[in-house]
């Protein structure tokens, strides 16, 4: 069972990052991208990353912005990681304009 994106059928039994790889090609926005540095989630997420050239090249276009709080859990259970967070979202928004 699949389901049809933009024209084409996009297959449940594909691995989730490929999908959300492939979605992120056809996004063609900004993206504010923040990654926590004490994260498992994160760490997996980079190894992907670092491992596949389409991914590579997605996180290089220049509309995307990457920031990484080395600190952060993955939740940003913290208060003033929570504030870090908004502050950069806050400036990226503005920016948008």
């Amino acid at each position: 069972m699949g389901e049809i994106d933009e024209g084409r059928v996009v297959s449940d039994a594909q691995p989730f990052i490929e999908r959300m790889r492939d979605g992120f090609e056809r996004f063609q926005h900004p993206v504010l991208l923040i990654i926590s540095g004490n994260d498992l989630t994160a760490s997996e997420f980079l190894d992907c990353v670092a491992s596949d050239r389409r991914w590579r090249k997605l996180l290089k276009r220049k509309q995307v912005i990457r920031k990484t709080l080395e600190v952060a859990d993955h939740t940003f259970s913290k208060r003033q990681w929570r504030d870090q967070v908004a502050d950069w979202t806050a400036d990226w928004v503005l920016k948008l304009k």
